[in-house]
């Protein structure tokens, strides 16, 4: 995702899930593919490899549900300090809601 996409979803996105340490916004795109943007501030998770390990996780797990997704434009902040497995939790509850039928 670009800049001004980013600062768009921002401004006019609507939280999907609010859930402590993780927020992901979403926003309807137009296109025909879902596409994904991923913050891990240092703020909360001061060592580079724990924040390249989540971007990882979540990005790993986009690319395993990505076909099955709405066209939408997700960014997925994380704010705080949050275990693999609470994060892959939170992930599959959050985007079950996003899975087209």
């Amino acid at each position: 995702l670009s800049a001004d996409r980013y600062r768009d979803i921002f401004k006019r996105g609507r939280f999907l899930l609010r859930d402590g340490r993780v927020r992901i916004r979403i926003l309807e795109n137009g296109g025909n593919t879902a596409r994904i943007g991923v913050i891990v501030p240092k703020k909360g998770n001061r060592l580079a490899v724990r924040r390249n390990r989540i971007k990882r996780l979540v990005r790993d797990y986009f690319r395993l549900t990505r076909t099955h997704l709405k066209s939408v434009d997700i960014i997925v902040h994380v704010t705080g300090a949050v275990a693999d497995e609470d994060l892959m939790r939170i992930l599959g509850q959050s985007m079950k809601s996003l899975i087209e039928e």
